[in-house]
């Protein structure tokens, strides 16, 4: 059962997952952990108010203990001042009971330090984490922070943890981990607190790779290790109940990559994605993986499969650009529920040097949607296995809903056919261009005058921080035309100026006529359609 603004979901009867797995990761990494022999270490917190300190001298006894701990947490609300750290070999117990509210600006948990020297896979390993809550922040409190930082490490259980509130971060970052169980965990809630929103792609569980500090700041060292063999299931990611925090953007992804260290054996199996805001799982430059029984509800995107574009993500192991992206290659995403999904239930996307191939989509149920979304694929893929069979046709972009309605009403009277108006969002750019400043307010005004009789475009008069004036056109769609106005203006004032662009979120219409499983009947409609002097689109999946 998964808590959710006061709503119980339950996920077990849903989904049997037990059965489904391959044999990527360790089978035995979790009863292995599970089974050992731990020398039990009961933490006492009475009236003292350093909580953490107390947690943390009981975690340090693993430092010089010849067998494994387990640290069991009292039931209890206790405050972390500071990050704790987890080394080899331990078992950290928390009860169903037990919270921990994070009072400092940084990871919850780490498994290491900035003095941690082991590369690889070599660091602090075979380490359980059970139960608990942990609370990142409360209500009106944003700071940046992951719940649990892992890096260098191996043979790693995370399992019912109930992670709440984080902001601008992540609440497991996987950084060059391997065998790793993430499974009956709740991920509840995400806020991007940035002023300009900059975070707005976190992952709640991030596949990460030891790229640089900037990537993953809690520890080193930086060589590239990445995470691989990850079991991910059972999990349910959504909102919390606290007030700002929101459903993830991402529920388990990836966003950095470094050449010839793909990301592989992953399997996401039996979880809840519950109204991601971009997409459920993200599957950036990952190989060999299983998304089998999954539940996505109401995501923006549900799967996306995809490979680096050239820029940050295209260096290789020495940090030299290879201004190629990287091959991805076998996924089975089989006996998953799409339901209502907005922008695309499985997004297959290469790229021209990273080829997608060998996807298996077999045997998954979409609900609520439109059948254009249920999957979208560019030219940069191949050998594609899919049940889904269908030939849509549709309408180019309306501006206007009213036009659009008016158009699918006509279609369904005259042509006989199911025609519906799908509102779409997506993002554009707009340009404003800015003039330096001027000696006073007279001069910017007398400016403004100037500017909006050359360039027929509405000015105002700004100050900056040093309370100078300059002046700012309003917003300019397209790029051409904001050049020709720039150099329109520079050619006739002299001034100094600079071009601005932003990234606006519009709405936008389109007409979705009902699919046809004939490619001769789609084609016969489409012409048919064409006769309104309507300009259409005919997409086609087969």
């Amino acid at each position: 059962m998964f808590f959710k603004k006061n709503k119980w979901i339950p996920i077990v009867s849903f989904f049997l997952f037990f059965t489904l797995f391959g044999s990527n990761v360790k089978a035995d990494t979790a009863k292995t952990l599970l089974d050992k022999k731990y020398n039990e270490i009961h933490v006492e917190i009475n009236n003292e108010k350093d909580h953490t300190k107390k947690i943390q001298e009981a975690l340090n006894q693993a430092l010089n203990s010849n067998s494994p701990i387990k640290v069991m947490v009292p039931e209890g609300t206790f405050h972390l001042d500071k990050p704790l750290y987890i080394y080899k070999d331990t078992y950290l117990r928390l009860s169903p009971k037990t919270t921990f509210i994070r009072e400092h600006k940084t990871s919850l948990i780490r498994n290491g330090n900035k003095s941690n020297k082991s590369g690889g896979y070599e660091g602090n390993s075979n380490i359980v984490i059970d139960g608990g809550t942990w609370v990142l922040n409360e209500e009106d409190s944003f700071h940046d922070g992951n719940g649990l930082s892992l890096g260098h490490g191996q043979n790693m259980l995370i399992q019912n943890t109930i992670i709440k509130n984080v902001a601008n971060s992540h609440a497991i970052d996987l950084a060059g981990v391997k065998d790793i169980i993430i499974k009956d965990n709740k991920f509840l809630g995400y806020k991007d607190s940035t002023v300009q929103g900059y975070r707005f792609f976190s992952e709640a569980v991030q596949v990460d790779v030891l790229k640089s500090e900037t990537s993953f700041p809690s520890f080193g060292p930086y060589d590239k290790t990445q995470t691989v063999n990850l079991k991910v299931y059972n999990n349910y990611f959504g909102s919390s109940d606290t007030e700002g925090f929101g459903a993830w953007p991402r529920g388990v992804g990836s966003h950095t990559y470094v050449i010839q260290r793909p990301y592989a054996n992953i399997e996401i199996v039996g979880n809840i994605f519950d109204n991601m805001a971009l997409t459920g799982i993200r599957a950036y430059g990952w190989n060999n993986v299983e998304i089998k029984s999954n539940k996505f509800i109401k995501n923006k995107k549900a799967i996306v499969i995809d490979t680096p574009a050239i820029g940050n993500n295209t260096e290789d192991v020495n940090d030299i650009q290879t201004n190629k992206s990287e091959a991805a290659e076998k996924f089975t995403i089989e006996n998953n529920e799409f339901d209502a999904t907005i922008l695309g239930s499985i997004n297959v996307k290469g790229q021209s040097t990273g080829l997608i191939s060998d996807v298996k989509i077999l045997n998954n149920k979409f609900l609520n949607s439109s059948l254009e979304n249920f999957i979208i694929k560019n030219s940069h893929t191949e050998n594609i296995e899919t049940d889904v069979k269908y030939y849509q046709i549709i309408s180019l972009d309306y501006e206007d809903y009213a036009r659009a309605a008016k158009v699918a009403k006509e279609i369904q009277l005259k042509e006989n056919l199911e025609a519906n108006v799908q509102e779409q969002d997506k993002k554009d750019t707009v340009y404003k261009i800015k003039t330096a400043v001027f000696k006073n307010k007279k001069e910017a005004g007398i400016a403004e005058k100037k500017l909006e009789k050359i360039g027929n475009v509405k000015a105002t008069i700004k100050k900056n921080y040093n309370k100078r004036y300059y002046l700012e056109t309003a917003e300019i769609k397209g790029k051409e035309k904001t050049t020709t106005l720039y150099n329109k203006i520079k050619k006739e004032t002299k001034w100094t100026l600079y071009r601005v662009d932003t990234k606006k979120q519009i709405t936008y219409y389109k007409i979705i006529v009902k699919p046809f499983t004939s490619v001769s009947e789609a084609k016969k409609r489409y012409e048919n359609l064409r006769k309104y002097g309507l300009t259409l689109e005919k997409a086609e999946m087969e």
